[in-house]
């Protein structure tokens, strides 16, 4: 079935944003017609505010959004695994690969205009806490209310319309409520531990610390040396 046989009557944005905010999401934000970016300023990333009511309804209202995607700045307590997997990126096999290793994970809704492929951004609850790497493996990335956002239905790019698929792989014409979502299983160590990326990048990060310290005299020799010095016997 074509992306036109879905088509709401009205603009994404308006016509999904009450079915939004009934499901219990707060971060809908509006993103120019058939584009991903940019979102409004202010409501996302750290410093970002989820917009109120009014200013939910004020977007809704002007006329410059009235064809416009949709968006969702993720709350605290949940997270998205953005896999993606079509022309040179692997990261369906790259899931497999880390499930193999750590556990599956459980199903859950899901957000995509790829159909049923397995590339899209599967949606979990977690603790407020939890805080991931961005990139969890070359095609698989971490979307967190801090970090990204996720078009979602009924937003149209490149001509492919968002659809949401419940957990059975059955596609939906709603948003999931936020407690329908399923409990993401691993704890955020748990999540590093299965990253060596993040490992790499962060002992790239120590060696660099370690080269300024020392050429601005703070560290004089390497660790090793000084541990062996230290530990000769008097």
């Amino acid at each position: 079935m074509t992306a036109a046989a879905h088509a709401p009557t009205a603009g994404p944005y308006v016509a999904s944003l009450t079915s939004y905010t009934k499901a219990g999401w707060r971060g809908v934000l509006p993103i120019p017609a058939g584009a991903k970016w940019p979102p409004p300023d202010g409501h996302t990333g750290h410093q970002g505010d989820d917009p109120d009511g009014p200013t939910l309804v004020a977007w809704r209202n002007q006329p410059r959004h009235q064809h416009a995607n949709v968006a969702l700045r993720l709350p605290a307590g949940v997270v998205g695994i953005d896999v993606d997997d079509y022309g040179s990126k692997k990261g369906y096999a790259e899931l497999l690969e880390l499930e193999q290793l750590y556990g599956p994970l459980p199903d859950t809704w899901t957000s995509t205009s790829r159909g049923p492929g397995p590339s899209r951004i599967a949606f979990y609850r977690c603790t407020d806490e939890l805080v991931l790497p961005g990139k969890l493996a070359p095609a698989i990335e971490a979307i967190q209310r801090h970090h990204r956002y996720a078009v979602v239905w009924p937003s149209v790019v490149e001509g492919r319309r968002y659809r949401w698929y419940a957990p059975d792989g059955t596609p939906m014409d709603r948003p999931p409520k936020l407690d329908e979502l399923a409990w993401q299983p691993m704890s955020a160590c748990g999540f590093l531990a299965m990253n060596p990326w993040a490992w790499a990048r962060l002992a790239s990060w120590v060696r660099c610390w370690w080269m300024r310290s020392a050429s601005f005299g703070f560290i004089t020799e390497p660790p090793r040396a000084r541990r062996r010095r230290t530990d000769r016997p008097p």
